[in-house]
């Protein structure tokens, strides 16, 4: 009696790989939605959208992973907050002054945060999760 084996490791490993990177792409899409709708929950954020407007999110196959944020500059500020309400703490603790674009002059402590990347994903660790199991059930 002889036993045949087939070695399917390869064509294994290929779908794994393809898996991954589907789910990947249905995270990284849905996450940036949620952080664009989180920077809607708080008004005072949105001035031209252009902050909202450049979320995005790309997989990278090598590494197995998905990126989700911006490119826009003052996008950290936004984010992590300035002044004594910065995140980190070593944001400036004495209050300054700046002139709007119509001379108009102000003063402020800071920028409160709004941690749109930091909330989507923690709001949405559960739908992460059903995406993942979705996916490996999936044929």
């Amino acid at each position: 009696m002889s036993v045949s084996v087939t070695d399917n490791s390869i064509e294994f490993k290929g779908a794994m790989n393809d898996k991954v990177l589907a789910v990947l792409e249905a995270i990284g899409l849905h996450l940036e939605g949620e952080a664009k709708d989180e920077l809607e929950n708080d008004p005072r954020r949105v001035d031209t959208g252009n902050l909202r407007n450049s979320i995005t999110h790309a997989v990278d196959a090598d590494d197995k992973s998905v990126l989700i944020g911006t490119n826009v500059e003052y996008g950290i500020y936004v984010h992590e907050g300035t002044g004594i309400y910065a995140v980190n703490g070593d944001g400036r603790q004495d209050p300054w002054g700046y002139e709007d674009e119509d001379g108009k002059w102000h003063i402020t402590h800071g920028m409160k945060p709004n941690r749109f990347l930091k909330n989507a994903v923690e709001r949405n660790e559960d739908q992460i999760r059903q995406y993942v199991e979705q996916e490996l059930q999936s044929n």
